[in-house]
């Protein structure tokens, strides 16, 4: 089995799969990551954002509106948590409209027995994010992992030079706080994307996705979920979830502050602490034109935690 360099490396060549016409488009919910945009924009596929609520669940009504037959919706399990599987499909099956699943938060998280990413037409995953990999993303077309003809990819400079400042508490402060947003950053990653598109993951990735137990990898990000909700109640932050849902893997727990200055306070103690605090997106401007008050407003109170290692050393 050969892995796709990144999550949205797998979604580009599955937007390919789907010959996706002119006339038709894809649904895409608001509160999004810059790097989901990447691959449709590149391949000229029109789309348009549906609003998510506070708890990341979707209104479907508004969603009826906008949806059109032989239209795609996305949908995002976010941090490693399904949505309203049996609804979205009953939706799209009387409607004729195709499930796309953004599973990049939950690779190997089930739902009632079944992986998440796999009851759309196409789902992708992102691996890496959990082993901390150079490169690891999965697509599934129509339930089966698949992958395209791809070159090979080796680790980057980019890479071990990230590898090195996370050693650095300054730069972790800054990072955590405010999540990639440099112009510098963008470029950089722009180019990154655009060069891997059509690159499998490393080797060494690779064999490490294969290898690893993702069940037991669950249920210890599970049981971290449990111990940092707890904690973080204490100090005045609400979960947007209490506890994970069962068989999910997620990648990061999401809480609510009181306002911006609130969090950015949390963060500098995830620090302080050596607990890696985000915010998340990696944009609070994700799309200016279609951006809402309401996406503001949850980005300025959302801060997220990573279910990695750091968390047995403190909690």
């Amino acid at each position: 089995m050969i892995f796709f360099a990144q999550g949205r490396t797998a979604f580009y060549h599955g937007l390919l799969k789907l010959q996706i016409k002119k006339e038709n488009k894809i649904l895409i919910p608001n509160y999004v990551c810059k790097s989901l945009l990447t691959p449709i924009i590149k391949l000229n596929i029109n789309y348009s954002f549906y609003n998510i609520k506070d708890d990341f669940t979707f209104n479907l009504s508004e969603i009826k509106c906008k949806a059109l037959a032989k239209d795609y919706l996305l949908v995002i399990h976010y941090f490693g948590q399904p949505q309203n599987i049996n609804l979205i499909l009953n939706f799209c099956k009387k409607n004729k409209i195709k499930l796309i699943e953004d599973n990049a938060h939950g690779y190997s998280g089930k739902f009632r027995g079944k992986l998440l990413g796999t009851f759309g037409t196409i789902g992708f995953s992102s691996p890496r994010k959990f082993l901390n990999t150079d490169s690891g993303g999965v697509l599934f077309y129509k339930k089966k992992i698949i992958s395209s003809k791809l070159n090979k990819y080796y680790s980057s400079k980019f890479y071990i030079l990230k590898k090195i400042l996370k050693k650095i508490p300054f730069y972790l402060y800054f990072k955590n706080r405010f999540y990639n947003q440099s112009n510098f950053y963008f470029k950089r990653m722009t180019k990154l994307e655009d060069s891997l598109i059509n690159y499998s993951a490393d080797i060494n990735s690779n064999n490490l996705i294969r290898n690893t137990n993702w069940n037991l990898i669950g249920d210890i990000r599970r049981k971290r979920w449990k111990k940092v909700v707890k904690i973080l109640k204490k100090k005045n932050c609400t979960p947007v979830w209490r506890s994970p849902v069962m068989d999910t893997c997620p990648w990061l727990v999401p809480f609510y502050t009181k306002d911006m200055f609130c969090r950015d306070q949390i963060i500098k103690w995830g620090v302080d602490n050596s607990i890696k605090i985000i915010t998340w997106p990696n944009l609070p401007r994700f799309n200016l034109k279609e951006d809402t008050e309401n996406c503001q407003l949850r980005w300025e109170k959302l801060f997220c935690i990573e279910l990695d290692s750091s968390i047995d050393n403190f909690f």
